[in-house]
């Protein structure tokens, strides 16, 4: 069997870069995306050549949808992914701005959903794999 191919959607803080080199390291061909292009740029240095990066807005259908294809595109199937929300900047508690952090945890949530939905959609249209080499 080829090797799975995985999306990784967000890099974060180092958390998804850490991520996609775990799969990557693990026999799996990884495209990574992420909506900030310096952590993009951070990335390329820092990872495999053979991990396919993207710069895309992951808090949009279209970007996301944009993300799905770049995949599809490369491996021409995805076969797992992992989404990491983007993560409020760092706050301290004596200066905690509460809507702002709402706001902010909220469009993660509501990012992460969509990227679930799409992806599971994704997922669902392509074909299955066979269950052994005689399939």
């Amino acid at each position: 069997m080829a090797e799975p191919a995985t999306i990784v959607l967000g890099l974060g803080r180092e958390v998804g870069e850490a991520v996609a080199r775990r799969f990557h390291d693990d026999h799996h061909r990884v495209f990574a995306a992420d909506s900030n292009e310096s952590r993009i740029d951070k990335a390329r240095e820092a990872l495999p050549e053979a991990i396919t990066l993207s710069h895309c807005d992951l808090r949009t259908r279209l970007g996301l949808r944009n993300a799905l294809t770049g995949a599809d595109e490369v491996f021409g199937r995805i076969d797992q992914a992992v989404i990491t929300p983007q993560i409020p900047d760092a706050d301290t508690l004596d200066s905690l701005d509460e809507d702002v952090f709402d706001k902010t945890a909220g469009r993660s949530i509501r990012s992460a959903v969509l990227a679930m939905r799409l992806v599971t959609e994704r997922m669902l249209d392509q074909d299955a794999l066979p269950a052994n080499g005689s399939d």
